[in-house]
């Protein structure tokens, strides 16, 4: 406290408002000194939060540091980022264009493969005609085969016929000069009778010739033909026949060309006492370039 001196042989009266006043002065200080205490109080709590604001600051401006230097490590990894995306958009462009030359190549597949299929297909049908005529080809061979076997059995037949006849004419001629021989004495005399017995035997040797006598050929096309083309050839005998005669024929002789089958069809036409004639025909786009038949015609008995 202010220690306040007071005069002696002053008035009681000033001294009471000196202690009055120094009373009131003793208050306001404490008053002051608390105000100041808590003033002191408020800036140390100020210092303090300014230590605090510092030490805040302080670490505000590390983490703005760390920030900026994430934020740099970042701009340079969103650089990098931007390229990689534009290499991404580069490939996915170029990735684009191989699909599309993708798409249009399995196009083209797609396409060749209908191509492929449809021709598959065509090839499949001309195979399964090409069977059929195959199929249709076999039957008519068997069946000129089976023809052939009856032909060529009919002709052997008809040559021991021809034969039996021949050697029944040889024998029938040496009957005949052994006849003549044993009448020679007397050729005068029977002039007459072996000029008719001679008359006699020569009709039967006609007979013999023109009915029972085969004849024998071959004839072959002059040209080649083709597909739906007809050749013919007419065939002269070299005695005719008193009656249309059995005509028995068969190839001996075919040449065709390679890339298609065989086809040949040979068939006589317009018979007669005098002759006939051969027809050669072919279809579905073959080519014969020879064909050649060898024939036998006897008279019906």
């Amino acid at each position: 406290m202010a220690t306040i001196s007071v005069k002696v042989g002053g008035s009681k009266l000033m001294v009471i408002k000196a202690v009055q006043t120094f009373l009131k002065r003793s208050m306001e200080l404490e008053v002051i000194n608390s105000r100041l205490w808590g003033v002191e109080n408020k800036v140390n709590e100020l210092f303090m939060q300014h230590d605090e604001f510092v030490s805040a600051k302080d670490k505000t401006s590390k983490q703005l540091t760390q920030i900026e230097a994430k934020s740099q490590s970042m701009k340079q990894g969103f650089g990098k980022t931007e390229k990689h995306l534009e290499k991404i958009r580069e490939e996915l462009e170029n990735t684009d264009q191989m699909l599309q030359q993708l798409k249009d190549s399995l196009g083209d597949i797609c396409n060749r493969h209908k191509s492929a299929v449809s021709s598959q297909l065509t090839r499949q049908a001309q195979l399964d005609e090409i069977t059929t005529e195959i199929q249709t080809d076999a039957k008519i061979f068997n069946q000129r085969e089976y023809d052939l076997k009856h032909l060529t059995k009919k002709t052997v037949e008809m040559k021991s016929v021809q034969s039996s006849a021949i050697n029944i004419v040889g024998e029938t001629n040496k009957d005949i000069q052994e006849h003549i021989r044993s009448r020679k004495d007397v050729q005068d005399e029977h002039s007459k009778a072996t000029e008719l017995e001679t008359g006699n035997i020569q009709n039967v040797q006609q007979h013999v010739t023109t009915s029972d006598s085969c004849q024998t050929g071959i004839v072959a096309m002059d040209q080649p033909i083709s597909s739906d083309e007809e050749r013919l050839m007419k065939v002269q005998f070299g005695t005719p026949f008193s009656s249309p005669p059995v005509v028995s024929y068969g190839i001996m002789k075919l040449d065709t060309n390679a890339p298609s089958n065989p086809r040949i069809w040979v068939t006589l036409k317009d018979q007669s006492t005098t002759g006939f004639t051969a027809s050669f025909t072919t279809w579905l786009g073959s080519i014969v370039y020879e064909c050649a038949i060898s024939w036998m015609a006897c008279a019906r008995s």
